[in-house]
């Protein structure tokens, strides 16, 4: 397998800064997306950490479940070590892939998408209160995207206890084209999945896709930061 990679994120145009982070490391087959709450700088130290965790644990043969839990347990340690009420967390999608086999793994908001024959698909399903009240049919995914409340999560890396973090996982097959990306919200917060998949569709190289997927996020208001990784795999 043939594997191209683009990634990019941005500040947005309503936030001073990027609490975002990703990371990409073909050579073991690891892509990480974190998106980091809390303010100041602590959302940027939640998910900077999650990032440099999860390689690492990955990097010396962990689970990416297991490397997601150690996260979550660094992350509550530097917060009762520095200040007990001190909010801080983080969101995290992570995918691992080894030849023609991917799983990911995922906590919080943030999401991964599978592309195939320019069918677009979530793959991941968002940790979030608004997705609890579409799950229970008490609204619609159009009004969730109005919701005042779609920004509310019911699970982040720092933010419930230990034993609380529900991971969850997924897995898979790659075939020749399939596309896969990972995004914090502010590209799906701004950009519906019928323009993700346009742009997926319109754009024949990998970068230009991840670079048109954030302009059309700051078109759609860029309301917050933005961060895209798209993986594209090809039979040799």
């Amino acid at each position: 397998m043939r594997i191209e990679i683009g990634h990019g994120t941005h500040t947005g145009l309503r936030r001073g800064h990027n609490e975002d982070t990703l990371l990409v490391d073909e050579n073991i087959g690891l892509c990480v997306v974190a998106d980091g709450m809390g303010g100041l700088a602590s959302g940027e130290v939640a998910s900077a950490m999650a990032r440099d965790i999860v390689g690492q644990a990955v990097l010396d043969g962990t689970a990416i479940v297991s490397a997601i839990e150690q996260a979550h347990a660094a992350i509550l340690a530097q917060i009762d070590a520095s200040d007990p009420d001190r909010r801080m967390g983080s969101t995290i999608v992570v995918i691992k892939w080894q030849e023609k086999n991917f799983e990911i793994a995922w906590v919080g908001d943030s999401r991964i998408y599978r592309c195939d024959n320019d069918v677009l698909k979530q793959i991941s399903r968002d940790h979030s209160y608004v997705q609890v009240l579409i799950d229970r049919n008490l609204i619609t995914p159009e009004e969730a995207r109005r919701s005042p409340h779609k920004n509310l999560v019911t699970q982040a890396l720092g933010a419930v206890s230990e034993g609380e973090l529900k991971v969850d996982v997924d897995s898979g097959k790659i075939l020749h084209g399939t596309q896969i990306l990972l995004c914090s919200d502010g590209l799906t917060g701004d950009v519906e999945d019928h323009s993700i998949a346009d742009i997926l569709a319109d754009e024949s190289r990998v970068q230009d896709a991840v670079d048109a997927l954030i302009q059309a996020a700051l078109n759609g208001g860029g309301n917050d930061n933005i961060t895209v990784v798209l993986l594209r795999f090809f039979d040799e």
